[in-house]
């Protein structure tokens, strides 16, 4: 009798082990899927990244105000009240409405790359507050004011393209 109950007691734990892994494991890929999703959104999935291709321009300042302009449209969508549990009610929306590039300024050069410091104004809309994250001060009308990036831009095959973007 005595084996019996430790052998109830042993499965008992092992299953309650087993589900416990498994439980872990879900959640692990919730939160993973969510990252991944994102990842695509903010840094840019490699095909949907900002290119600039065959560039006639010499100049690092007018190479990252058109990279950074493109990067800023791409990501004129989101997706709002992101819910992984109830993709079919998620909806897109606009996250600003206006925004200002107010100065370049080259940072670093290297041999295939360079950092450029870009300063901007952008109004955010109601529906997102994507840009409201980093620094900038915010003032009427949704406007942040002053807000700045360092853009590090590659150039691999004659194709300029972000490839960082920090605070």
């Amino acid at each position: 009798m005595k084996k019996r109950k430790v052998l109830i007691l042993i499965s008992s734990l092992s299953l309650l082990l087993i589900s416990n892994l498994f439980i872990e494991k879900s959640s692990f890929n919730l939160v993973n899927a969510y990252a991944d999703t994102i990842s695509i959104n903010e840094q840019e999935e490699p095909n949907n990244q900002a290119v600039l291709t065959n560039s006639s321009e010499n100049s690092e300042e007018v190479i990252g105000r058109k990279l950074f302009e493109e990067y800023i449209n791409k990501n004129r969508i989101a997706i709002a009240g992101m819910d992984l549990n109830d993709n079919l009610n998620n909806k897109e929306v606009e996250t600003f409405a206006e925004y200002k590039i107010n100065n370049i300024k080259i940072m670093e050069i290297k041999e295939n790359r360079f950092i450029a410091k870009i300063s901007y104004d952008i109004q955010f809309t109601d529906e997102s507050n994507k840009w409201i994250a980093g620094n900038g001060k915010i003032s009427d009308n949704n406007w942040i004011r002053n807000k700045s990036n360092y853009v590090e831009i590659i150039k691999e095959n004659n194709i300029y393209k972000i490839d960082k973007i920090y605070t």
